[in-house]
């Protein structure tokens, strides 16, 4: 502080009072000449300079606010220069550096300026002006849960009355947005609690009360109240909205619409409960559709199932854009029929639809629940078709995959299969019933699927796509062979899966006969394909660990020893041998299919 400083200081409180205007000019040299002397920036706004740069310059220099009045020798206190400012309903006067800090911070909430606002509360610490001047920013960037943290306590502000009535009004607007109406209503009773008569605290309260009523579809309580509010303030524009509007009121909103806000100030950035879930399901769909891309691509072989999958996937998505753009469409039956044998991943495959369909939204549930005739066969002929129809209505919203469908009827009955023909029944109507609703897949051998089709008029035309699925050649079966290896950490001795396992995949590959409704059936896949190479590896695994551990004393080991398999390489325990390899094709392989000698 320099001595003009000083002097500008002396001289613009000795004429504050009497020629303002003049006492405004010496105080801008004063804070010209020293921008940290908060005494004449606070003369400044006594002398009527309110802008806020100049209650900003008094914010910032609030820490010597008093001290230079003292030592320029002013008879003048802080108290004495009577600047007061407003927050929301109270009006309080600068007086020390918190009230010079929340001066500044009424401001920046009139400009919207939230995010400094809240830092410089930050650093005030939790005197009652301070706290409800934080309820004050939270009400208006409708942070509820923070107002109910910042007037927590408020009880003990009896001492100032209306701070007391102002801090329960924010208590009661932020509860009511909050859906909390009995909290909500026992702060009104504080607010309204006024022995100096109606003020606007009291017109705000009651006028919260009418919208608490009227969220609580008590309308009569709420015209009535609304009514008493606009006769005894008939200035008060929120009141005549509200009676010509019976849809304003409170809108009620959850922490987690708050908490998930893109800026914290804007409420209009939150995300609503359905916003919410419709994120959810966005994720999971995009979950979906990447998993099913994913499963798809990891199958060995399936070129031309994976094709048509693809096709299938574009169909639906263009129909989807399509009706996007205005174009409507008749509901789309997708229900498929899966031609081929067992073991060639029709299963697979059908998940995978399931999750595409999901993730398309055209189904809201990708469970794929599985069935057969087996399955749905009861002990009396009488209860298959209500079986049938109690599962099938389990299954709306779903994907249903009906294994072995050509098996479905049989010959050797009078009169045809009852069993069989009760299912179908209870099939037919389904599948048109709920063809935008659910998506039922029947898989088995072409031959087969088309005498169950041709049975029944209703089934025909029923099935929108046919997927084709064919045996897997000795080439695929051997790369299942090593993906399936690869999965398990396991390893094989170089060069052992094609020694032990192509001749035989050869020959139950190109040994083939024809079933009884016509189907081309290979030996392969009597074996069931896919899996017959997952059950070989299984025993193959099995033979290694026997074989492996026996060196060690399998029948007289301890596990409680901590040294037990220290003379076990790592190597061991991991490689498959061509022994065991043979050894577990020959388990695997049923005794009329096995080969007779090691290789």
């Amino acid at each position: 502080m320099s001595q003009r400083s000083t002097e500008a200081l002396r001289a613009g409180m000795k004429t504050l009072k009497t020629n303002p205007r003049r006492a405004l000019e010496v105080l801008k040299l004063a804070t010209d000449d020293d921008p940290g002397m908060a005494d004449a920036w606070l003369g400044r706004m006594a002398a009527g300079d309110r802008s806020p740069a100049t209650i900003a310059r008094l914010a910032d220099a609030r820490e010597r606010l008093g001290m230079d009045l003292r030592t320029c020798g002013s008879e003048l206190r802080v108290i004495d220069l009577d600047v007061t400012f407003d927050i929301e309903y109270l009006r309080w006067r600068i007086e020390d550096a918190t009230t010079a800090q929340l001066a500044y911070i009424g401001i920046l909430l009139a400009d919207r300026n939230y995010a400094e606002a809240n830092t410089r509360l930050a650093g005030l610490g939790t005197d009652p002006k301070v706290q409800y001047t934080r309820g004050v920013l939270m009400q208006m960037t409708e942070r509820w849960p923070d107002v109910l943290a910042a007037v927590a306590g408020r009880e003990a502000w009896f001492t100032d009355a209306l701070l007391s009535r102002g801090a329960a009004l924010l208590e009661a607007k932020a509860a009511a947005h909050l859906g909390m109406w009995e909290r909500a209503g026992a702060a009104l009773e504080v607010a309204c609690d006024n022995t100096y008569g109606p003020d606007l605290i009291t017109r705000d309260a009651t006028f919260q009360r009418a919208l608490i009523a009227r969220a609580q579809g008590d309308d009569d309580t709420a015209r009535q109240t609304l009514g008493d509010v606009a006769m005894r303030w008939p200035d008060f524009e929120l009141t005549r909205k509200a009676l010509a509007d019976p849809t304003f009121g409170i809108k009620v909103v959850d922490h987690a619409t708050i908490d998930t806000r893109v800026d914290p100030w804007d409420p209009t950035t939150g995300r609503t409960p359905e916003q919410r879930q419709d994120d959810q399901h966005a994720s999971e769909a995009r979950k979906d559709l990447a998993d099913a891309e994913a499963t798809l691509k990891a199958m060995i072989g399936l070129d031309e199932v994976k094709q048509q999958v693809r096709q299938l996937k574009a169909t639906t998505v263009a129909r989807i854009l399509r009706e996007r753009k205005g174009h409507t469409s008749t509901a789309v039956t997708n229900h498929l029929l899966m031609m081929g044998p067992p073991g060639v991943g029709k299963t697979e495959v059908a998940r995978v639809i399931a999750k595409t369909f999901c993730g398309l939204g055209i189904l809201p549930d990708r469970d794929v629940l599985e069935t057969s005739k087996e399955a749905l066969a009861g002990q009396f002929v009488g209860s298959v078709e209500t079986q049938t129809r109690e599962f099938l209505a389990s299954a709306i919203g779903k994907t249903v995959f009906f294994d072995e469908f050509g098996e479905l009827l049989h010959g050797g009955y009078a009169g045809g299969d009852p069993i069989g023909q009760a299912i179908v029944a209870a099939i037919v109507p389904w599948m048109e019933n709920n063809r935008d609703k659910a998506v039922f897949i029947a898989a088995g051998y072409p031959r087969g699927c088309q005498k169950v089709i041709d049975s029944n008029a209703g089934l025909q035309g029923r099935f929108a796509t046919t997927i084709q699925f064919s045996s897997y050649p000795p080439d695929k079966l051997i790369a299942i062979a090593r993906a399936i290896l690869a999965r398990g950490s396991n390893i094989v001795e170089p060069g052992a899966l094609e020694d032990v396992l192509l001749e035989p995949f050869t020959r139950f590959y190109n040994e083939t006969k024809v079933n009884a409704d016509g189907d081309t059936v290979r030996a392969i896949d009597d074996l069931n394909n896919g899996r017959f190479v997952r059950n070989i590896l299984e025993k193959a695994q099995i033979v290694r660990d026997v074989r492996v551990l026996d060196t060690v004393g399998l029948d007289e080991l301890d596990l409680s020893d901590t040294t037990l398999g220290d003379s076990i390489a790592e190597n061991d325990l991991l490689l498959i041998t061509r022994e065991d390899l043979w050894n577990g094709l020959q388990q695997a392989t049923p005794p009329a299919f096995r080969t007779r000698a090691a290789p």
